[in-house]
């Protein structure tokens, strides 16, 4: 956006402006999917249905995501990718076990 202040034809700004405001709404747009690819994080309530829910989204989040790393190029990019992945096979872990401990309570 500092850049628009520096360009005194009127054409030349509206065209970066033009670009500056599409990147911004592309990053949005990116940001909605990351929310809904996220898995748990919007999680049913804490029952054993909610957490079967859960577990399923934190599972196919992952998938997506090893998809995404099989397309992705750039080594930071992957690098990123790997992390998340990995973040996500933890969470199932996590869900799972909260899963055992809730039926463990509830059976006694």
């Amino acid at each position: 956006m500092s850049v628009l202040s520096s360009i005194s034809n009127s054409l030349i700004k509206n065209y970066i402006y033009s670009l500056l405001n599409d990147g911004l709404r592309h990053i949005e747009y990116i940001s909605s999917i990351m929310a809904d690819m996220e898995g748990a994080s919007s999680s049913s309530p804490l029952s054993q249905k909610g957490l079967t829910e859960s577990i399923m989204d934190e599972k196919q989040s992952g998938e997506i995501l090893v998809k995404c790393l099989e397309l992705a190029d750039d080594v930071d990019t992957k690098s990123f990718l790997k992390s998340i992945i990995v973040d996500e096979e933890h969470h199932v872990k996590i869900l799972e076990h909260i899963s055992e401990l809730m039926s463990s309570t509830s059976a006694k």
